[in-house]
């Protein structure tokens, strides 16, 4: 009488009993799975920019152009987020 190997060794939990192993272990597949489908659209995205643009000279007038607007838009987007936990904390302290 042989029995097959289960894939597991006889140390390893069953996973029937733990379904929050299971649950967590779903998670993980699916943002796992979320990452892939986002790192396609975004490779998609940047090579439509990049054949849009061209390709931009290290220090060329294209290149600050590229960053300054990169960084107004890191800023502007942060902003209502930073005021919103400001006003917050303000509230917050104001009750004590």
């Amino acid at each position: 009488m042989t029995s097959k190997p289960s894939g597991r060794t006889p140390y390893e939990a069953q996973m029937d009993l733990y379904p929050a192993y299971s649950i967590a272990d779903d998670t993980k597949n699916k943002a796992k799975q979320l990452s892939v489908e986002a790192k396609k659209e975004f490779d998609i995205a940047a090579a439509k920019a990049k054949a849009k643009t061209g390709h931009i000279e290290l220090y060329s007038g294209q290149y600050y152009a590229a960053c300054t607007f990169g960084g107004l838009l890191a800023c502007v987007s942060r902003a209502p987020q930073k005021i919103t936990a400001g006003w917050l904390l303000i509230k917050l302290f104001n009750r004590a």
